[in-house]
């Protein structure tokens, strides 16, 4: 089975050699090779018929072929409210398209749809061959970040109505905070429809931090999990060991679910703005060990006392609500 040798080094080398590169680290081109931790992100993910998946950072296809297995293993479509999705043109140089089937009202393929985003070029025609395996892949050659930030035109069409969708990514380190802030973003003014859930294989430390369990974890990134996201949790561990070449921290599997809608945030943060509430949490966590007192402007003293907080609190201190109640008191003074 394609899937199961995707998983041995020697083939990864093999196909490196055709692509006529090496991995890079900065790049974050580390190649998954265990299968339960493949089995776990496919269980993460939860593949149902009918659904669409986006996959950031495809490689050659593993997880990929993965995803279309349990797809085409699946049953008849579980009843979704919203429409059924459309088939994706394979028009791999728009990155646009990739994004057609979250915003269209037909569906050719009942089973699902996979949607694979590589930006590596020398990667991509590979990760075409072997997704050719299945009519429920669609390949696209993209940077990610640049699909995101090209706006409601690029993304959605006027009026359309999103059909539901999942997304998985074996992201590079590097880019991780900005994928995050650019999802968050495209989600929450609705230039994109909120997810059912979204899968990420990361640097351990970057889960800990979205998950925030303790005051030394929390970060900016927590607050925009939290606001976003009714669920954040840690699915698996993963060692060093399970990817080719191995890199240097461990990794995690993080499922973020319960996606919150544009008017679900607006009724979240109340009278505050999210854009509002987000610069105060910047300028709190710009200086993380510095008392809130000396990193915050507050028009007066009372503030603090309105929102019921000390002003010699530390930024991990606070959780998601109080800095709404503080960003509520310094807005309202």
């Amino acid at each position: 089975m394609l899937t199961s040798t995707l998983l041995h080094v020697p083939t990864l080398k093999a196909l490196c050699e055709r692509a006529g590169m090496r991995p890079s680290r900065a790049s974050g081109q580390n190649f998954l090779i265990n299968e339960h931790t493949l089995a776990q992100v496919v269980a993460a993910v939860d593949p149902q018929c009918g659904e669409t998946i986006l996959e950031v950072g495809a490689g050659f296809g593993v997880l990929t072929l993965a995803l279309a297995s349990s797809l085409s293993l699946r049953g008849s479509p579980r009843p979704k409210q919203s429409r059924p999705m459309a088939a994706c043109g394979r028009t791999p140089d728009n990155a646009r398209d990739c994004f057609a089937p979250l915003r269209s009202a037909r569906n050719d393929t009942q089973q699902g749809r996979i949607i694979a985003i590589e930006r590596d070029p020398r990667i991509v025609p590979i990760l075409r061959e072997h997704a050719a395996v299945s009519p429920q892949i669609t390949v696209i050659e993209a940077n990610v970040l640049e699909v995101l930030d090209r706006g409601p035109q690029e993304l959605l069409s006027p009026g359309a109505h999103a059909s539901p969708y999942k997304m998985v990514a074996n992201l590079p380190y590097s880019i991780t905070s900005d994928f995050l802030r650019a999802l968050f973003d495209a989600a929450a003014d609705g230039t994109l429809p909120p997810p059912e859930r979204v899968v990420l294989l990361l640097q351990y430390e970057v889960v800990e931090r979205l998950i925030g369990r303790t005051q030394q974890d929390r970060s900016l990134l927590t607050m925009l999990a939290h606001l976003h996201c009714g669920s954040v949790h840690r699915v698996a561990r993963v060692p060093a060991t399970h990817f080719w070449p191995a890199p240097k921290v461990q990794s995690a599997v993080i499922a973020l679910s319960e996606w919150r809608t544009p008017d679900q945030i607006a009724a979240l943060v109340g009278g505050v703005g999210r854009a509002k509430l987000i610069s105060i949490m910047q300028q709190g966590y710009a200086s993380k060990r510095k008392q809130l007192q000396n990193t915050i402007a507050v028009p007066h003293d009372d503030a603090w006392h309105r929102a019921g907080i000390a002003p010699t609190a530390r930024p991990a201190e606070l959780t998601l609500q109080q800095w709404i109640a503080l960003a509520y008191a310094i807005v309202n003074e």
